[in-house]
Order: C-alpha cells, then sequence, then structure tokens
C-alpha cells in the first residue's frame, strides 16, 4: 500500500512490486534518475517523451470526456520532488542571470 501511495496509482505497483520487491527499489531509481535530469528547459519537453508515465498520470475532470484532460504529478511524494527539482534549478538559473549581468 505504502508503494502505491508514495509512487502512484499505478497497476503494477499492487502486482508486481508486491511479488517482488526488487522492482519497487528498480523503479524508485529509476524516478530519482529522471527527476535528477530534469531541467528548467526540458520539463516543458518531458510531457511528450517516454518518461512522463514515471512522473505524470493523465487526469480527467470527467471519465467520458476525453478531450479535457491534464496531466498531474502521478503522487503526493513526486510532486514534493518535482517542487523540489523545480525550486533549485530555478535558483540556479537566476544566480547564473544575476552573475551575468554584473560581469
Amino acid at each position: 500500500m505504502d508503494a502505491f501511495k508514495n509512487y502512484g496509482p499505478v497497476p503494477r505497483l499492487c502486482i508486481d512490486f508486491v511479488a517482488d520487491p526488487a522492482l519497487l527499489r528498480g523503479y524508485v531509481k529509476h524516478i530519482n534518475t529522471v527527476l535528477s535530469r530534469l531541467t528548467a528547459d526540458n520539463l516543458q519537453h518531458l510531457a511528450q517523451e517516454a518518461q512522463s508515465h514515471t512522473l505524470f498520470i493523465l487526469m480527467r475532470n470527467k471519465v467520458e470526456d476525453l478531450e479535457d484532460a491534464y496531466l498531474a504529478p502521478i503522487s503526493a511524494i513526486v510532486e514534493m520532488r518535482l517542487m523540489h527539482t523545480i525550486g533549485t534549478t530555478a535558483m540556479r538559473h537566476l544566480k547564473q542571470r544575476l552573475v551575468h549581468s554584473f560581469l
């Protein structure tokens, strides 16, 4: 249940990872790798890449309305990590811009 809650409402978390806990460790490592490669520049394009399913889930306001959908972080933990990564990346870019503006 913790894996489902922490890493997203993905059926394989309930089925595959219970049967083989090593798979969960690999999944967590994969999430960490994807997040560590995240930058302000590539965040916009991440939704179109194969890695997007690791961090995001497609949500609908109404199940029957296939056109009214949006991407949301797959879990609260992933959302926190995304916010931290975005904040860290934004601060790094801000510092670089400030340094360049004074040179």
